[in-house]
């Protein structure tokens, strides 16, 4: 029995050492610590060479594309260019979700995917995954304004609530209140800074988390929604433009915004 017992200890020992020698997975014993975090502008070099950043500590945001067992695939920007690989409890998580991942590099991880292409992409050892959601992942808030200015023109209210600044954007969200008995159509937005007008980003976003707003708005009809523009100068005051009509009657609202440090 005692024999027994002996090679069966033998066996999960050599078992354990040849199944980390053969794992093709990158490994880490560092711990997390704030010292060695990775900084904004290294990112760029640990989506290329994250071997240079085994057992750095890093913090990143990102969207859940992929759920395996022990891992999580995650885009880590909007624009959907680059995946890492977090390695941790994945039962609680589902695809689409948004997280905060707090971790260690351990390394480039190969792997093959559904066309037996190999890939390569940075892998992380979660000490640390938190709910997030899809602006505090990609364009975190920077600066708020509450503006809660309105405008009226025959009947149909434009009432800007607030405008969120953020480094690659600015958010601003709106409000139609149509008292009117016409059908009020708003068919372009502008904002103006500097002599400068921008216009509405026309890239795909989130619809869970960017409210739309719609093109006709009914008599007696409340909509509410966000408006996205390309980001601004975070210290000097702009205008938000608007344009429709009613009725057949052209109307334009403008909204000034005081924008102070």
């Amino acid at each position: 029995m005692r024999k027994l017992i002996g090679s069966i200890v033998i066996f999960l020992i050599l078992y354990s050492i040849f199944a980390s020698i053969f794992s093709d997975e990158p490994t880490s014993k560092a711990n997390f610590s704030n010292k060695n975090l990775i900084k904004t502008e290294e990112m760029p070099t640990f989506y290329t060479k994250p071997d240079k950043f085994k057992d750095r500590s890093i913090v990143i945001y990102g969207k859940i594309f992929n759920v395996l067992s022990e891992k999580l695939q995650i885009y880590s920007d909007p624009d959907l260019a680059n995946d890492v690989f977090i390695k941790g409890k994945t039962d609680q998580w589902k695809e689409d979700e948004y997280v905060k991942v707090s971790g260690v590099v351990v390394g480039d991880y190969e792997y093959e995917n559904s066309l037996d292409n190999t890939l390569h992409s940075p892998m992380i050892t979660a000490t640390k995954i938190e709910k997030s959601d899809y602006i505090t992942a990609f364009y975190p808030t920077i600066k708020t304004i509450q503006v809660k200015q309105e405008k009226n023109q025959f009947e149909t209210k434009i009432k800007v609530e607030r405008v969120e600044l953020a480094e690659k954007q600015t958010r601003v969200y709106l409000k139609i209140t149509n008292d009117s008995k016409n059908t009020f159509r708003s068919y372009v937005t502008h904002l103006i800074q500097n002599r400068t007008q921008y216009k509405v980003e026309q890239k795909s976003f989130d619809p869970k988390t960017y409210k739309t707003l719609p093109y006709e708005n009914l008599p007696g009809t409340v909509a509410d929604g966000v408006i996205v523009f390309p980001a601004i100068d975070f210290n000097q005051p702009f205008t938000i433009h608007m344009e429709g009509y009613s009725n057949n009657t052209p109307q334009s609202f403008d909204v000034n915004v005081k924008n102070e440090k």
